[in-house]
């Protein structure tokens, strides 16, 4: 895709990663800090190393 031939790159592949970098990376950092969040509220914080 990088180096790959200009004529596959189109519209509808910077649609695909205009989508990608604004909706599901963004869901997916929610997620994942949600799950962390609720980690440490039923385990509790460790004390220091």
């Amino acid at each position: 895709l990088i180096a790959g031939h200009s004529d596959i790159v189109g519209a509808q592949t910077i649609t695909r990663f205009f989508a990608i970098h604004v909706f599901f990376l963004p869901a997916a950092l929610f997620g994942l800090m949600a799950a962390h969040f609720i980690m440490i509220r039923k385990q509790g914080i460790s004390g220091p190393l």
